[in-house]
């Protein structure tokens, strides 16, 4: 192929209407539409980009087979900066379709630059004014899509090419501070900050300096850190935890149901000062061992919870039965691509009361207060999570033979957010709180058999969580305050598995061994975006929210006790999830009941 721009070069002289004027030699002709922001839109010929104001692209020639631009001409710097715009940058206009043909390109007819609606000459409209012509269905309020268009305007003296096909190939240059962007979630950052050069949207000066200290950092590395800690990497956390904690909650309602069924109540309840055997104190000596130190009166009270004399759970009619548990738990959220990963631990208490309808059929409802608190990786912060949850429940079932639970729950969340912001010479720290809710619904049904001494079946279980999140804004680090709009997070899971459990007699009752196990198959993919914004008037963006594991693994192992004729029994169990991509999650329960 003969060297293109060689050959446009030369035939300079040729092109008409080249006078000097700048923006018309060949090598120069990439056009914005004349007549932009002017009456008629595009094609009309007043308004912003007309003469003498054309703007467009410079182009230079690199190398025989490339034109790069070096920036623009006309008056489009003095509005929209040295680059050209992307879709989601350009502002918003005002178009009157003033034939209602689709086909046809409406007329732009006022756009709107840093909140105010200007005409095409330049003078305000009001909002008001605008609001009354949107009463005409035939204006409308749409972004300007030929500020981010190429714009190909120019033309190419091809040479003799034998297939008779030649290709354009559009290569973009970022700006530094994108360029160094190493992930989506950095990019997008990136390019948010960066739109704080495109002297329309009127940002906080600010951050320019932002972007300096960023851009003066010595190493592409640091440079990605830097921002990844400007936004909130950890957006996907708020799920995770969220559902973490409720999750809990509800586990804690079935795993006391089983125990009920099997002789072992399981109301997860911490003991203390019984004159029980060896076998329970070394129990409890366990538990201890993997207590969690904190200064939070409920999560001691999680763990304590049975030091009344008379347990955790409470016959107080021949079909009425009251109880209540409390749960400990402990993991890490793993990081990923787009997202900072989190240390955490948990606990809940819950509480309720059922009532025999009919035989081995339970009825029945919990309330259950419970927090996550997770220490985000790299230092960037903490979010904490508070849930109260209520729970409605129907079991079936004896120790052998089929069984079956159902829970319906609800919970409201409170958050809790400090996200630390720390690169170069800042050093912010950016509060928020904001609420949520979720719904819980879950079916498990099973069938045990008996093997002489030894219990054993296989079981399954669905579990849907749909958890919402509401926006909040945070205070306290300036422009790198950020507004998060509401999140959305689905998880529906299959559990197929089973469990075996084993009695065996001692001189003051029974022990009981047991393990469970289950493959948990998740059919929500859980990728997502957020939109996110910086308070100082950049332009949004989106935080992207990985997908998550599909396939895990979740079991544990316990013994309980059948202490004599005292009628009561006493448990310690461990549950965990393992092989998941996600995070790691490790329980541990000591559990009481006391029937009279």
């Amino acid at each position: 192929m003969d060297d293109i721009v060689t050959l446009v070069t030369a035939q300079a002289l040729g092109w008409e209407g080249l006078i000097g004027t700048e923006g018309q030699d060949p090598l120069q002709r990439a056009f914005f539409p004349g007549g932009l922001f002017g009456d008629g839109g595009a094609e009309g010929e007043a308004g912003f980009f007309t003469d003498p104001q054309r703007a467009g692209f410079f182009f230079a020639p690199v190398g025989t087979d490339t034109l790069e631009t070096n920036g623009m001409f006309g008056g489009y710097a003095a509005l929209f900066g040295n680059a050209l715009l992307s879709l989601n940058q350009v502002p918003d206009g005002l178009f009157f379709d003033s034939d209602d043909d689709p086909t046809t390109e409406a007329s732009l007819i006022a756009w709107q630059n840093a909140g105010q609606w200007y005409d095409t000459n330049g003078v305000v409209i009001s909002d008001e004014d605008v609001a009354t012509l949107l009463d005409n269905p035939a204006y409308e309020i749409a972004p300007i899509e030929d500020l981010a268009n190429s714009n190909v305007n120019w033309s190419f003296d091809i040479g003799d090419l034998s297939t008779g096909e030649f290709t354009i190939r559009f290569v973009p240059v970022f700006a530094p501070i994108v360029a160094a962007a190493g992930t989506e979630y950095q990019f997008n950052v990136a390019a948010a900050l960066d739109s704080a050069n495109i002297p329309y949207l009127a940002a906080d000066p600010e951050y320019l300096a932002i972007i300096a200290e960023i851009e003066g950092l010595p190493t592409a590395a640091e440079q990605q850190l830097a921002l990844e800690r400007a936004g909130t990497s950890y957006l996907r956390n708020f799920g995770t935890q969220g559902m973490l904690l409720t999750r809990m909650q509800a586990e804690q309602l079935f795993q006391m149901l089983a125990g009920r069924r099997t002789g072992n109540p399981t109301s997860n309840n911490a003991i203390a000062g019984s004159d029980h055997d060896d076998s329970i104190a070394s129990m409890t000596n366990s538990l201890a061992s993997v207590q969690v130190a904190s200064n939070d009166p409920m999560r001691d009270v999680a763990m304590m919870v049975a030091n009344a004399e008379n347990g955790g759970v409470a016959q107080i009619s021949e079909k009425m039965t009251a109880f209540i548990s409390g749960a400990v738990s402990t993991g890490n959220i793993d990081g990923t691509v787009n997202g900072a990963g989190a240390d955490y631990t948990g606990y809940a208490i819950t509480a309720g009361l059922d009532y025999e309808v009919a035989p081995n059929l339970l009825a029945g409802a919990g309330l259950s207060y419970g927090a996550n608190d997770g220490d985000i990786d790299d230092s960037r912060g903490e979010l904490n999570v508070e849930a109260i949850s209520v729970m409605m429940y129907l079991s079936y079932g004896s120790e052998v033979g089929f069984n079956a639970d159902a829970m319906l729950g609800y919970s409201w969340l409170d958050y809790d957010n400090e996200r630390r912001i720390v690169f170069g010479g800042i050093n912010q720290t950016a509060s928020s709180n904001t609420d949520g809710t979720q719904t819980t619904a879950a079916l498990r049904a099973g069938y045990n058999f008996a093997f002489g001494d030894v219990i054993a079946g296989p079981s399954a279980q669905l579990q849907h969580l749909d958890l919402s999140v509401d926006g909040y804004t945070e205070t306290g680090a300036g422009v790198l305050s950020m507004t998060v709009n509401d999140m959305d997070f689905e998880s529906t899971t299959l559990w197929l598995g089973g469990q075996v459990s084993m009695p065996v007699e001692v001189a003051s009752g029974t022990l009981r061994p047991s393990a469970h196990l289950h493959w948990v198959k998740e059919f929500e993919d859980g990728s997502n975006s957020v939109g996110t914004t910086f308070t100082g008037g950049t332009v949004p963006f989106t935080t992207p929210l990985d997908s998550r594991d599909e396939n895990y693994i979740r079991g544990g192992v316990g013994v309980s006790s059948s202490l004599g004729n005292d009628g009561m029994n006493v448990a310690l169990n461990y549950d965990g999830t393992f092989a998941h991509d996600d995070y790691s999650e490790h329980r541990a329960t000591l559990s009481v009941q006391v029937k009279f």
